[in-house]
C-alpha cells in the first residue's frame, strides 16, 4: 500500500481516506463528509487545475484541487 492524495487520482480510480495533510483544512473536509475510512472515487476533474468531483457513497462533492491535495488516501482499489 502506498500513500497518495485525492488530487493524484485519475477519473474512475478509488481510494480510502486515511488522514489529512493540513490540520487547518481538516475541519472543513470533515464537515463536508470526508471521514477517514470512507472510500472515495474521482468522478471528474475540471481542466486547468479547477475543481475535482469526488463521490463517496451516494454523494458527489466538488472540492478545489488544493483542498484535495490534503486528503491522504491509500491506493488500494475497492
Amino acid at each position: 500500500m502506498s500513500l497518495k492524495t485525492a488530487s493524484d487520482l485519475k477519473e474512475g480510480e478509488t481510494g480510502m481516506i486515511l488522514s489529512y495533510g493540513n490540520d487547518r483544512i481538516a475541519g472543513k473536509l470533515l464537515s463536508m463528509g470526508f471521514i477517514p475510512g470512507k472510500t472515495l472515487r474521482l468522478v471528474r476533474k475540471s481542466p486547468f487545475g479547477g475543481g475535482l468531483y469526488l463521490k463517496m457513497e451516494e454523494n458527489v462533492i466538488a472540492v478545489r484541487e488544493n483542498e484535495a491535495s490534503y486528503i491522504l488516501i491509500s491506493d488500494t482499489q475497492v
